[in-house]
């Protein structure tokens, strides 16, 4: 044969050799190979549906590989693997691959309890593989193209509690021009989805040599309640629903001298999660929209800038629950704020480089509740929205920030300012508008028991504040408060107790460490205060109050040193249209006093000690009662002073019948009173002057009263009103503030009470004080020489004191009831009767026009008393041995007519009618109002004295 024959043949012949062995005796020996190799180096059970060899390709393809994992579920498998070897490979050092082709493969990746991989034997083995040492550049891998299709990868976690287990898949995977070259480059491509639906891609460009990748990763779909074995176990918190979708470019280097990794562009977002406490049903925080959007980060380093962060739509609970270790929010991140951080060597660095544009939150109700109180405090803002701007962590850096909310229907807060990004400083325009105030009393039930109806509070003003590194927070509030419509009732009966239609405090300085306060006027329109005294004579508003005893039974109230008290000024408080009510059920029937049109001024407020406010307040009793108070106050400085003077006029008494019947027992028929009030406390000594003037007062029907003072008030009435129908009570009283038994009405009471009793027990003495005389002096009765009814002069202006008296009040009439001394009064009788005996003895001897017109001279005196005596006196039978001397003659003389009872009788009955005759005289006193009497009273010692008694 030619030769060229021979080489054909012999070609054809190697050719068919090539393809014999290739395509039919290769398969089973790569095959039976393939099983027994992998079983042995994966020490697992392999098996291969079917091995396809293409030698004139230098392809391989195998079928149905699939590999049992130890436990006896799959470890590994593919429905078909295609390796397609580039032939002139073979001619240089590279191993390069036209196609690497996966269709359905899958991988299981098992964490055991333990912590022990399903493939540490595996990894093990890769690491125990001795590397081979070659001479020259390693050989570089070359992939054209890299293909794999609906590939998954299962993974259970074995640790978790749920185990957590998930498969990942079916996804694509494409990646062409891949070499281990150095800086060759190679686009690639990973997409796929998970069991749950959640889809994910990832696609860019590769370097293996050195190893450099950019490229962008997308994740939509992200369920979080499927991932909480991992971020819930050993957390404070659970996140029952939420989705995660996550959109960023990346570039990442990693090399001997270089490490990259960082993403750009990056914009996260979380949508319909629902956050909350593990023991709590119900989530805390309910997120609709939180998107993050622009983010750059350097994983490495840390540092990162967001565009923007913005929450749309949720709702967030505020909870203070001491049951459950206090604020939720706070609870849930506690961990993170109180894991020790650290400490690093040397002095600290510069902060991580952290900024973001814009935060806004925007459609987010806010539910914020304090369960600490008996009655849980509850509120809820709604329309929340916020806005900071060029937020970042370099100090001092000035963020612009909005804030606004709504409460309730009306009730709104808005905020604008700027504020420190560390917050140690803050510039803040507050604006406060029609916010209701009643959720707010359940904290004061541990002071008053009372609940705030209704009420809205307003606010216009700037606030700063200032937060040093060290020490406390400076804070300033400049601006204006104002409270309208508020109604207190009772908490246990409901009844109304305080209203007020406003109140305004403007312009406002307030300052904090240092605390000072500084107010232009206090306005207070409208206010309305009930007060109720309650049958057991308490007041309903002192019952209100919770006392120290209640809150801390049986605990001692320490007593601390008083501090200082902060400066403290207001310029003007100022009163509109008040009134106060007062119902008095404590009697029958009950009393209802009113004081209206309640207006004026207090100027000049101070908590220092020597400033004085001036006080100057109108009003009108019951309506029609003008009433006003003038003088200076210090209320808030720790040394009381207070010097008031109060006008009232014209106020009807008959609606004070009640309160007469009960404690004086006379009801009262009519009378308006006018008073002039003085009131000064000074070093804790209280004074008062009160005059009071009673026009027309007429007592009412008798009431019987255990109470009444059993005092004859129609003679007080009496002793006390004028001839104009006037009674004029001067009462002052005193007292110390100090007296735990002190209390002002009860001081003036007290006063009035002696005063009426003196009225009636001493009338003539308080006479003399209002009509000339001496207050000590007493011209209750006048003094006549013994044996005389003669009046002296001293005793005729006593009696013209009572005169007055009795031309002042002509209701009043006198009982004159003369008076004898037997002793006194019966020798100076005696003697009288003696000296007319002797001036008779010298008319007869010497003649006259009378007898008393006789006039006996000392020096002739003994001669005429012996005539007398010689006349009157019988001589003895004999003649005495001795003459008879003065006093003996005087006293036989007397002896011949002695005073009897009936003498000295007529002597009192003779002085009561000089006393009545002398009282007539005056002019000022009717004699029909003047009454002899001739009545003894067991009080009164015999004198020689005429005793006057109103009537």
């Amino acid at each position: 044969m030619p030769l060229w024959k021979k080489l054909v043949l012999g070609a054809a012949a190697l050719v068919a050799a090539f393809a014999l062995l290739g395509f039919f005796v290769a398969p089973p020996l790569v095959k039976a190979r393939l099983l027994r190799e992998m079983s042995k180096r994966l020490n697992r059970e392999v098996s291969v549906g079917k091995v396809s060899v293409n030698p004139f390709e230098l392809s391989m393809v195998i079928h149905d590989l699939k590999i049992l994992d130890k436990d006896g579920k799959p470890f590994a498998s593919w429905d078909r693997a295609e390796f397609n070897y580039r032939f002139t490979s073979l001619l240089s050092h590279d191993y390069v691959f036209d196609a690497l082709t996966f269709e359905a493969p899958y991988a299981r990746f098992v964490i055991n309890e333990d912590g022990s991989l399903n493939i540490d034997d595996l990894l093990r083995i890769f690491r125990a593989t001795p590397s081979t040492e070659q001479a020259g550049p390693p050989s570089a891998w070359r992939f054209e193209t890299v293909r794999v299709t609906g590939a998954r990868i299962g993974f259970t976690d074995r640790q978790r509690s749920p185990v957590f287990e998930t498969t990942v898949g079916p996804f694509e995977l494409h990646l062409d021009r891949f070499s281990t070259k150095t800086n060759s480059e190679a686009p690639y491509g990973f997409e796929g989805k998970t069991e749950s639906g959640e889809s994910f891609s990832w696609h860019g460009q590769i370097t293996s040599n050195p190893l450099r990748s950019s490229g962008e990763l997308t994740l939509s779909g992200i369920k979080l309640p499927k991932y909480r074995p991992y971020y819930e176990t050993g957390r404070p918190f659970r996140v029952l629903e939420g989705t995660i979708a996550l959109k960023a470019a990346y570039n990442a280097v990693w090399t001997d001298t270089e490490h990259v990794l960082r993403v750009h562009g990056a914009d996260l977002s979380l949508t319909d999660a629902l956050i909350g406490r593990p023991e709590v049903a119900e989530p805390d925080i309910t997120v609709k929209s939180l998107t993050i959007e622009g983010a750059d980060a350097d994983l490495l380093t840390h540092a990162a800038k967001i565009d923007a962060i913005t929450l749309d739509g949720g709702h967030i609970l505020i909870e203070n629950d001491p049951a459950h270790g206090g604020v939720n929010l706070h609870q849930m991140i506690r961990p993170y704020l109180e894991t020790p951080v650290a400490p690093t060597p040397g002095p600290p660095g510069p902060p991580v480089p952290f900024s973001l544009g814009t935060l806004t939150v925007k459609n987010v109700t806010v539910d914020a509740a304090d369960l600490t109180p008996a009655r849980p405090f509850k509120v809820q803002g709604h329309d929340v929205a916020l806005t900071v701007k060029g937020l970042d962590n370099k100090p001092g850096t000035l963020c612009p920030t909005t804030l606004s909310a709504k409460f309730g229907d009306a009730g709104t807060v808005d905020v604008t300012g700027t504020f420190a990004s560390d917050f140690h400083h803050g510039d803040l325009d507050v604006e406060v508008k029609d916010v209701a105030i009643a959720p707010t009393d359940s904290y004061i039930d541990p002071v008053a028991r009372v609940r705030l109806a209704s009420g809205t509070v307003g606010a216009k003003g700037h606030v700063a504040f200032d937060r040093p590194d060290v020490g406390d927070m400076h804070f300033a509030y400049k601006g204006d408060l104002r409270v309208y419509d508020v109604a207190v009732t009772g908490a246990e009966n409901g009844q109304p107790l305080f209203k007020m239609a406003g109140l305004k405090i403007a312009p406002a300085e307030v300052h904090l460490n240092p605390t000072s306060a500084k107010i232009g006027e206090i306005s207070v329109r409208g206010p309305r205060l009930a007060v109720g005294i309650l049958p057991d004579k308490t007041i309903d508003l002192m019952k209100v109050l919770v006392t120290a005893d209640e809150t801390a039974p049986g605990k001692a109230v320490a007593t601390e040193a008083p501090k200082p008290l902060p400066p403290v000024t207001i310029d003007t408080l100022r009163l509109d249209d008040g009134s106060i009510r007062i119902d008095d059920r404590s009697l029958e029937p009950n009393v209802a006093m009113t004081l209206t049109k309640v207006a004026g001024t207090v100027k000049g407020i101070s908590t220092q000690e020597l400033a004085r406010a001036n006080v100057d307040i109108a009003a009108l009793w019951d309506g029609v009662a003008p009433v006003k108070m003038q003088g200076q106050i210090n209320p808030i400085a720790r040394k009381d002073f207070t010097d008031l003077k109060m006008t009232v006029g014209g106020v009807d008494l008959v609606a004070f019948s009640p309160y007469s019947g009960k404690y004086v027992g006379y009801g009262i028929g009519k009378g308006k009173m006018a008073a002039d009030l003085s009131y000064k406390i000074a070093e804790r000594k209280f004074t008062s002057e009160n005059v009071f003037t009673i026009d027309q007062f007429e007592l009412g029907p008798k009431v019987e009263s255990p109470d009444a003072m059993h005092l004859p008030m129609k003679l007080a009435v009496a002793v006390l009103r004028d001839k104009n129908g006037q009674i004029v009570l001067d009462v002052p009283a005193e007292g110390s503030v100090d007296d735990p038994e002190f209390r002002y009405g009860k001081v003036i009471m007290r006063a009035v009470v002696n005063v009426l009793t003196k009225v009636v027990t001493s009338p003539f003495r308080l006479l003399a004080g209002a009509f000339g005389g001496g207050k000590t002096e007493n011209i209750e009765f006048q003094v006549f020489e013994p044996g005389s009814a003669d009046l002296a002069d001293s005793e005729k202006q006593k009696l013209g004191i009572v005169a007055k008296s009795m031309a002042e009040r002509p209701e009043l009439s006198v009982s004159i009831d003369g008076d004898a001394d037997p002793a006194a009064d019966a020798g100076a009788l005696a003697k009288a009767r003696v000296a007319s005996l002797v001036r008779m003895a010298k008319w007869k001897a010497t003649g006259g026009a009378s007898a008393d017109d006789v006039t006996v001279a000392a020096d002739e005196y003994p001669r005429w008393l012996q005539a007398a005596y010689d006349a009157a006196v019988p001589p003895p039978s004999a003649p005495p041995a001795v003459p008879a001397t003065v006093d003996e003659m005087e006293s036989k003389l007397a002896a011949t007519k002695p005073v009897t009872a009936d003498d000295l009788r007529a002597l009192a009955a003779e002085r009561g009618k000089a006393v009545r005759d002398y009282l007539v005289e005056t002019g000022q006193v009717d004699a029909t109002r003047l009454f002899l009497s001739d009545e003894t009273k067991p009080d009164r010692p015999p004198a020689s004295r005429v005793w006057l008694d109103l009537k």
